[in-house]
């Protein structure tokens, strides 16, 4: 029946230059091997070869008249494709399909409209010369190779979903100047994450196992190596860093006690019964020397403390808490210096304290 009707509409192109087009067959086609797959992975699938399929073959008009000559006609090719829809715009219709899976069934509603009369009903768009320039044509022949397609589609995800499951995660560091018990949690925390998340994202293209990378965990911080293999989640680290700022480093004396938290944080009190005036303070770190730190909190050269007072400012100084680790024994060392005066003796006073810290500190 629809091939009569295909040869009556080439007739009255052949009588009056311009097409009748027909309705393309209802789809209705039967997917098979999908009872493994989720509803989101059939969904996404569905969507990603609908794309790929257009893409591959858009709808294109092609005038066959030159354009000096009174046959020529002015074409619109607005076709689109877009979840699922696709579209075709001509001066009395809008033609448009949308495609969606139902219980594993690709079925096609027709949303053609005519902008003419105001009709809403898709038969009136296929009227004795409404020409669609052959769309609904291409209409019926993509319902049928969206078929083929996404059948292809899901036996390839379901070998690709099988490889992606029983693939392990891998992590690699040649430098050797970590602990395999890093390198057992990073590989535990990546994999936590490839078992949460649906191979359909990898076999579309929407994801890459780099976006599993963890950059940081604990106190590492941690660079990788560039490599693009969707199908093998291997990891090989370029640069491990690790932050040796302890969470709180106390120092004191008689006169004050200082508390630095998390490296910018300062607590600094004063265990007196006078005013204690600190006019420097100074800050070491992976063989550095951080000078000026009081500078921004200064009033008259200093900062004066009430007896028996706390006050709390902060630090920047440490723009990089995190250094590469060359070896499993790395150590930094870390501390400050704090001079300060009792306002009644007037004489200066040198808070100093260092610590050394390693990986295996924490």
């Amino acid at each position: 029946m629809y091939k009569i009707k295909l040869l009556m509409a080439f007739s009255i192109v052949m009588l009056f230059g311009c097409a009748t087009p027909v309705k393309p067959p209802d789809a209705g086609f039967k997917l098979s091997n999908t009872e493994s797959l989720t509803q989101q992975e059939k969904q996404e699938l569905f969507y990603y070869t609908i794309d790929g399929e257009y893409k591959s073959n858009p709808f294109t008009v092609r005038n066959p008249y030159h354009k000096n000559t009174s046959f020529y006609r002015e074409f619109s090719t607005s076709s689109k494709s877009s979840k699922g829809h696709i579209s075709y715009k001509t001066t009395h219709a809008t033609y448009k399909h949308r495609f969606t899976l139902d219980n594993d069934t690709i079925n096609r509603t027709d949303l053609s409209r005519l902008s003419t009369n105001g009709s809403k009903e898709p038969d009136a768009t296929y009227c004795m010369g409404c020409d669609d320039l052959g769309f609904s044509n291409y209409i019926s022949e993509f319902q049928d190779r969206l078929f083929k397609s996404f059948q292809n589609n899901i036996n390839d995800f379901m070998n690709y979903k099988q490889r992606y499951d029983e693939n392990p995660v891998i992590v690699k560091f040649y430098n050797q100047s970590i602990t395999s018990d890093f390198i057992s949690r990073l590989t535990l925390s990546i994999e936590q994450q490839k078992n949460q998340t649906s191979a359909i994202g990898f076999f579309t293209g929407k994801k890459s196992f780099r976006d599993f990378e963890q950059k940081k965990l604990g106190r590492y911080e941690i660079e990788y190596e560039n490599y693009g293999d969707k199908n093998n989640p291997t990891y090989n680290l370029a640069e491990v860093s690790f932050n040796f700022v302890p969470d709180f480093f106390v120092a004191s004396d008689d006169n004050i006690s200082v508390t630095i938290e998390s490296g910018d944080m300062v607590r600094v009190k004063n265990t007196t019964t006078s005013f204690l005036d600190v006019t420097e303070m100074a800050g070491y770190y992976n063989d550095k020397v951080y000078s000026g730190l009081l500078k921004p909190h200064k009033q008259g050269g200093k900062v004066s403390i009430p007896p028996e007072a706390e006050m709390k400012f902060q630090i920047k100084h440490i723009r990089e808490k995190h250094i590469p680790i060359n070896s499993k024994n790395e150590s930094v060392t870390y501390g400050y210096s704090i001079a300060y005066k009792l306002v009644n003796l007037d004489v200066l006073n040198n808070l100093y304290k260092t610590d050394e810290y390693s990986v295996s500190s924490y």
